[in-house]
């Protein structure tokens, strides 16, 4: 994808669905005193500045970048509830468009605050004359336990003062590498999604967060250019 006009309609559309889902109302309720201190967390996130990404289409940067976070509605259909905290990164180098979207959710255990991880993102460049040991090539959602690969382990907000972010664009190792310290591995399972568009991959990462019938909810606010790619990923 070319960093011209199809890129800039292609941001136009993230932006349409990550204003869409950060202003989905979910069930309104009076959270509890340990909810209170969960959204807290989630507050200290920097806010998702949505007519910025526009940006990326204008030029080559060569590096992951980001404007903020999203802070959708909790889950309240589980026990525990859920609450999400969304980051959605951005890479432009030359031809080359690709979005990863990393979802914490957090919980109330006991007397504190826990998160897991997942990290959704397009695929890996597809060359049919070598073989990778990854083989991600389409889009797909793998396991995290950090906002980035080489940072430390955990989702709070305090990973992100100053001077204390680490690149992200610092590949997987190889396999014969020394293993990254880590209780699970963050690149197999590597679940295949049904997405086509940037967009669709940050719709994919609502139904998960929200299932489908609460996400298109989210769908039909952003508008129904994306209904059809929605009920591919949603629907039977």
């Amino acid at each position: 994808m070319t960093a011209n006009n199809p890129s800039r309609t292609a941001l136009s559309e993230v932006e349409l669905v990550a204003t869409a889902w950060n202003d989905f109302p979910g069930t309104e309720r009076t959270p509890t005193a340990t909810e209170v201190r969960i959204e807290t967390e989630r507050a200290r996130f920097p806010t998702f500045q949505t007519q910025q990404i526009r940006s990326f289409a204008t030029g080559t940067h060569g590096k992951w970048d980001d404007r903020g976070f999203l802070t959708p509605a909790p889950v309240t259909t589980t026990t525990p509830h859920l609450y999400p905290v969304v980051w959605p990164r951005f890479y432009c180098e030359d031809q080359k468009l690709e979005m990863m979207v990393r979802v914490a959710m957090f919980w109330w255990d006991g007397d504190e605050v826990r998160a897991d991880g997942w990290r959704f993102e397009t695929g890996d460049p597809y060359d049919s004359r070598k073989v990778t040991y990854r083989g991600h090539y389409r889009p797909h959602v793998q396991r995290v336990q950090r906002w980035w690969r080489t940072g430390p382990a955990g989702f709070t907000a305090d990973l992100y003062e100053a001077g204390r972010r680490a690149p992200d664009a610092v590949p997987d190792p190889e396999p014969d590498a020394a293993p990254v310290v880590s209780p699970f591995s963050e690149v197999r399972p590597a679940i295949p999604l049904p997405s086509s568009s940037l967009a669709g991959l940050l719709l994919c990462a609502a139904i998960a967060v929200h299932g489908a019938r609460a996400a298109q909810e989210i769908m039909e606010v952003a508008g129904a250019k994306f209904e059809s790619e929605f009920r591919k990923m949603a629907f039977p």
